[in-house]
Protein backbone atom coordinates (compact mmCIF):
# COMPACT_ATOMS: atom_id res chain seq x y z
CA UNK A 1 0.00 0.00 0.00
CA UNK A 2 1.36 3.80 -0.79
CA UNK A 3 0.77 5.21 2.20
CA UNK A 4 2.09 8.82 0.77
CA UNK A 5 -1.56 8.65 -1.46
CA UNK A 6 -3.63 8.21 1.59
CA UNK A 7 -5.01 10.40 4.92
CA UNK A 8 -4.15 12.10 7.16
CA UNK A 9 -1.53 13.79 6.13
CA UNK A 10 -0.47 11.92 2.16
CA UNK A 11 2.77 10.80 4.06
CA UNK A 12 4.52 7.48 4.33
CA UNK A 13 5.20 8.48 8.14
CA UNK A 14 1.47 8.18 9.35
CA UNK A 15 1.66 4.36 9.65
CA UNK A 16 4.08 4.01 11.97
CA UNK A 17 3.09 7.27 13.99
CA UNK A 18 -0.69 5.52 14.17
CA UNK A 19 1.05 2.56 15.97
CA UNK A 20 3.11 4.69 18.40
CA UNK A 21 0.24 6.93 19.51
CA UNK A 22 -1.94 3.68 19.85
CA UNK A 23 0.35 2.40 22.04
CA UNK A 24 1.14 5.84 23.93
CA UNK A 25 -2.34 5.53 25.09
CA UNK A 26 -2.47 2.01 25.94
CA UNK A 27 0.46 2.84 28.08
CA UNK A 28 -0.76 5.63 29.88
CA UNK A 29 1.19 8.46 28.45
CA UNK A 30 -1.14 11.81 28.05
CA UNK A 31 1.58 13.56 25.83
CA UNK A 32 4.17 12.99 22.58
CA UNK A 33 6.64 14.88 21.15
CA UNK A 34 8.87 14.59 18.11
CA UNK A 35 11.63 16.75 16.83
CA UNK A 36 10.72 17.51 13.28
CA UNK A 37 10.81 20.53 10.82
CA UNK A 38 8.60 18.69 8.22
CA UNK A 39 5.65 15.91 7.76
CA UNK A 40 6.73 13.86 11.01
CA UNK A 41 5.60 16.67 13.57
CA UNK A 42 2.13 16.79 11.01
CA UNK A 43 1.68 13.30 10.88
CA UNK A 44 1.83 13.17 14.97
CA UNK A 45 -0.40 16.40 15.24
CA UNK A 46 -2.88 14.61 12.42
CA UNK A 47 -2.99 11.20 14.30
CA UNK A 48 -3.58 12.82 18.29
CA UNK A 49 -7.12 12.58 19.24
CA UNK A 50 -9.00 15.47 21.74
CA UNK A 51 -12.19 14.12 23.75
CA UNK A 52 -14.15 16.40 25.46
CA UNK A 53 -16.05 14.60 27.93
CA UNK A 54 -19.90 15.21 28.81
CA UNK A 55 -20.28 18.49 30.75
CA UNK A 56 -17.11 20.27 29.55
CA UNK A 57 -17.34 24.07 29.28
CA UNK A 58 -14.98 25.97 26.88
CA UNK A 59 -15.20 29.82 27.29
CA UNK A 60 -12.58 31.91 25.27
CA UNK A 61 -12.18 35.83 24.52
CA UNK A 62 -11.60 37.37 21.24
CA UNK A 63 -8.24 36.10 20.55
CA UNK A 64 -9.14 32.61 20.57
CA UNK A 65 -9.27 30.22 17.76
CA UNK A 66 -9.03 26.20 17.46
CA UNK A 67 -7.34 24.36 14.96
CA UNK A 68 -8.09 20.47 14.45
CA UNK A 69 -5.76 18.63 12.46
CA UNK A 70 -6.08 15.36 13.93
CA UNK A 71 -9.62 14.20 15.97
CA UNK A 72 -11.83 16.00 18.39
CA UNK A 73 -14.55 14.13 20.09
CA UNK A 74 -16.82 16.28 21.64
CA UNK A 75 -18.87 13.39 23.51
CA UNK A 76 -21.99 15.55 25.25
CA UNK A 77 -25.13 13.91 26.51
CA UNK A 78 -28.62 15.33 26.67
CA UNK A 79 -28.33 16.17 30.13
CA UNK A 80 -24.89 17.19 29.76
CA UNK A 81 -23.93 18.97 27.01
CA UNK A 82 -20.37 19.70 25.99
CA UNK A 83 -20.36 24.08 26.12
CA UNK A 84 -17.79 26.27 23.58
CA UNK A 85 -18.73 29.98 24.33
CA UNK A 86 -18.21 33.31 25.64
CA UNK A 87 -15.90 34.04 28.45
CA UNK A 88 -18.95 36.08 29.24
CA UNK A 89 -21.82 33.86 28.88
CA UNK A 90 -22.13 33.74 32.39
CA UNK A 91 -24.90 31.02 31.36
CA UNK A 92 -22.81 28.12 31.73
CA UNK A 93 -20.20 27.68 34.64
CA UNK A 94 -21.39 31.08 35.90
CA UNK A 95 -19.36 34.10 36.69
CA UNK A 96 -15.80 32.77 35.99
CA UNK A 97 -14.36 36.03 34.84
CA UNK A 98 -15.35 37.78 37.59
CA UNK A 99 -16.60 40.57 36.36
CA UNK A 100 -20.29 40.62 37.97
CA UNK A 101 -23.13 40.22 35.30
CA UNK A 102 -22.35 40.44 31.93
CA UNK A 103 -23.72 40.26 28.22
CA UNK A 104 -22.23 37.82 25.80
CA UNK A 105 -22.10 38.86 22.37
CA UNK A 106 -21.44 37.73 18.67
CA UNK A 107 -17.83 37.79 18.21
CA UNK A 108 -16.63 37.52 21.38
CA UNK A 109 -14.11 34.23 20.38
CA UNK A 110 -12.78 33.56 17.13
CA UNK A 111 -13.42 30.35 15.70
CA UNK A 112 -12.92 26.35 15.53
CA UNK A 113 -11.09 25.51 11.98
CA UNK A 114 -10.94 21.86 10.96
CA UNK A 115 -7.90 21.36 8.60
CA UNK A 116 -7.45 19.39 6.40
CA UNK A 117 -6.47 16.54 7.78
CA UNK A 118 -9.15 16.80 10.82
CA UNK A 119 -12.20 14.70 11.75
CA UNK A 120 -14.26 16.84 14.33
CA UNK A 121 -17.34 15.15 15.92
CA UNK A 122 -20.01 16.97 18.18
CA UNK A 123 -22.80 15.11 20.15
CA UNK A 124 -24.94 16.90 22.05
CA UNK A 125 -22.70 20.26 21.74
CA UNK A 126 -23.02 24.07 21.78
CA UNK A 127 -21.10 26.50 19.95
CA UNK A 128 -22.16 29.80 20.38
CA UNK A 129 -20.70 33.86 20.73
CA UNK A 130 -17.83 32.92 18.08
CA UNK A 131 -17.12 34.56 14.60
CA UNK A 132 -14.69 37.27 15.61
CA UNK A 133 -12.45 37.29 12.73
CA UNK A 134 -14.09 38.69 9.51
CA UNK A 135 -12.63 35.93 7.29
CA UNK A 136 -13.78 33.00 9.45
CA UNK A 137 -17.11 31.08 10.32
CA UNK A 138 -17.36 30.14 13.72
CA UNK A 139 -16.68 26.63 12.57
CA UNK A 140 -14.75 26.51 9.78
CA UNK A 141 -13.42 23.33 7.76
CA UNK A 142 -10.59 23.06 5.11
CA UNK A 143 -10.95 21.07 2.06
CA UNK A 144 -10.90 17.25 3.07
CA UNK A 145 -11.91 17.53 6.77
CA UNK A 146 -14.67 15.78 8.19
CA UNK A 147 -17.01 17.47 10.37
CA UNK A 148 -20.03 15.91 11.97
CA UNK A 149 -22.67 17.32 14.08
CA UNK A 150 -25.94 15.57 15.67
CA UNK A 151 -28.15 16.80 18.35
CA UNK A 152 -25.77 20.07 18.40
CA UNK A 153 -26.56 23.95 18.47
CA UNK A 154 -24.77 26.32 16.44
CA UNK A 155 -25.72 30.00 17.45
CA UNK A 156 -25.02 33.22 17.60
CA UNK A 157 -21.87 33.49 14.91
CA UNK A 158 -20.57 37.19 14.12
CA UNK A 159 -20.15 35.42 10.75
CA UNK A 160 -22.12 32.46 9.14
CA UNK A 161 -22.39 29.18 11.43
CA UNK A 162 -20.55 27.23 9.67
CA UNK A 163 -18.60 27.10 6.62
CA UNK A 164 -17.31 24.30 4.46
CA UNK A 165 -14.91 24.62 2.04
CA UNK A 166 -14.56 20.64 0.13
CA UNK A 167 -15.58 19.18 3.22
CA UNK A 168 -17.88 16.14 4.34
CA UNK A 169 -20.41 17.77 6.31
CA UNK A 170 -23.09 15.41 8.08
CA UNK A 171 -25.77 17.80 10.56
CA UNK A 172 -28.55 15.59 12.17
CA UNK A 173 -31.35 16.62 14.94
CA UNK A 174 -29.13 19.95 15.32
CA UNK A 175 -30.43 23.46 15.73
CA UNK A 176 -28.18 26.23 13.41
CA UNK A 177 -29.97 29.71 15.03
CA UNK A 178 -29.46 33.58 15.18
CA UNK A 179 -26.18 33.75 12.54
CA UNK A 180 -25.37 36.95 11.17
CA UNK A 181 -24.18 35.74 7.93
CA UNK A 182 -25.44 32.20 6.90
CA UNK A 183 -26.87 29.23 9.27
CA UNK A 184 -24.25 26.85 7.09
CA UNK A 185 -22.31 27.36 3.60
CA UNK A 186 -21.30 24.57 1.87
CA UNK A 187 -18.68 25.08 -0.77
CA UNK A 188 -18.06 21.76 -2.69
CA UNK A 189 -17.65 18.65 -0.97
CA UNK A 190 -20.32 16.35 0.48
CA UNK A 191 -23.03 17.97 2.96
CA UNK A 192 -25.92 16.07 4.35
CA UNK A 193 -28.57 18.24 6.86
CA UNK A 194 -30.97 16.40 8.18
CA UNK A 195 -33.96 16.52 10.83
CA UNK A 196 -32.78 19.86 11.68
CA UNK A 197 -33.68 23.56 12.82
CA UNK A 198 -32.48 26.30 10.84
CA UNK A 199 -33.65 29.79 11.74
CA UNK A 200 -33.22 33.56 12.48
CA UNK A 201 -29.55 33.64 10.23
CA UNK A 202 -29.44 36.03 7.23
CA UNK A 203 -29.46 32.92 4.51
CA UNK A 204 -30.74 29.19 6.13
CA UNK A 205 -28.19 27.02 3.96
CA UNK A 206 -25.86 27.83 0.55
CA UNK A 207 -24.71 25.17 -1.10
CA UNK A 208 -22.61 25.99 -4.23
CA UNK A 209 -21.04 23.38 -6.56
CA UNK A 210 -21.29 20.59 -3.95
CA UNK A 211 -20.83 16.93 -5.13
CA UNK A 212 -23.95 15.81 -2.74
CA UNK A 213 -26.23 17.51 -1.02
CA UNK A 214 -28.99 15.80 0.76
CA UNK A 215 -31.61 18.30 2.69
CA UNK A 216 -34.20 16.25 4.21
CA UNK A 217 -36.68 16.83 7.02
CA UNK A 218 -35.79 20.34 8.08
CA UNK A 219 -37.32 23.15 9.54
CA UNK A 220 -36.43 26.97 8.28
CA UNK A 221 -37.71 29.47 10.17
CA UNK A 222 -37.60 33.59 10.63
CA UNK A 223 -34.29 33.76 7.68
CA UNK A 224 -34.04 37.08 6.75
CA UNK A 225 -33.22 36.06 3.32
CA UNK A 226 -33.94 32.84 1.42
CA UNK A 227 -34.37 29.26 3.38
CA UNK A 228 -32.27 27.18 1.20
CA UNK A 229 -30.26 28.34 -2.02
CA UNK A 230 -28.51 25.83 -4.39
CA UNK A 231 -25.94 26.44 -6.73
CA UNK A 232 -24.59 24.17 -9.45
CA UNK A 233 -22.27 24.87 -12.17
CA UNK A 234 -20.18 21.89 -12.52
CA UNK A 235 -23.11 19.40 -13.17
CA UNK A 236 -22.19 17.47 -10.21
CA UNK A 237 -25.09 15.51 -8.97
CA UNK A 238 -28.77 16.12 -8.56
CA UNK A 239 -29.37 17.72 -5.21
CA UNK A 240 -31.95 15.41 -2.72
CA UNK A 241 -34.58 18.27 -1.36
CA UNK A 242 -37.49 16.47 0.74
CA UNK A 243 -39.53 17.02 3.23
CA UNK A 244 -38.19 20.19 4.19
CA UNK A 245 -40.70 22.82 5.55
CA UNK A 246 -40.83 26.56 6.18
CA UNK A 247 -42.04 29.81 7.63
CA UNK A 248 -41.25 33.41 7.97
CA UNK A 249 -38.44 33.73 6.23
CA UNK A 250 -37.52 36.74 3.84
CA UNK A 251 -37.99 33.89 0.92
CA UNK A 252 -40.18 31.48 1.54
CA UNK A 253 -38.29 29.49 -1.14
CA UNK A 254 -35.50 27.04 -2.07
CA UNK A 255 -33.72 29.20 -4.93
CA UNK A 256 -32.13 26.48 -7.44
CA UNK A 257 -29.51 27.18 -10.08
CA UNK A 258 -29.01 23.84 -11.13
CA UNK A 259 -28.18 21.78 -14.05
CA UNK A 260 -30.24 18.54 -13.66
CA UNK A 261 -27.83 16.13 -14.91
CA UNK A 262 -30.30 12.87 -14.43
CA UNK A 263 -34.28 12.09 -15.17
CA UNK A 264 -35.37 14.39 -12.01
CA UNK A 265 -38.28 14.96 -9.83
CA UNK A 266 -39.23 17.79 -7.50
CA UNK A 267 -40.98 16.58 -4.39
CA UNK A 268 -42.93 18.74 -1.99
CA UNK A 269 -41.44 20.77 0.36
CA UNK A 270 -44.31 22.55 2.80
CA UNK A 271 -44.00 25.95 2.90
CA UNK A 272 -41.21 26.68 0.33
CA UNK A 273 -41.56 27.76 -3.37
CA UNK A 274 -38.90 26.06 -5.28
CA UNK A 275 -37.64 28.01 -7.96
CA UNK A 276 -35.43 27.90 -10.81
Amino acid sequence: KNDAVNYPTLSFKDRVVSVALSRSVELGFKTVACASTGNLANSVAANAALTLQAGVILKFNATVAIQVDGALNVQGTAGSPVILTSYKDDAYGGDTNGDGSSTPAPGDWGYLLVGSSGRATFTYATSRYGGYYSNYAMVQTNSGAVLSLTNSTIAYSRRSGIHSSGTTVTVANSTITANTSYGLYANGGILSLTSSTVNANNTGVQVYNATSTTLTGNTFTNNTGYAIEVTDTNGGSDPTLTGNTGSGNGHNAIRLSVTFVTAASLTVNPGLVELI
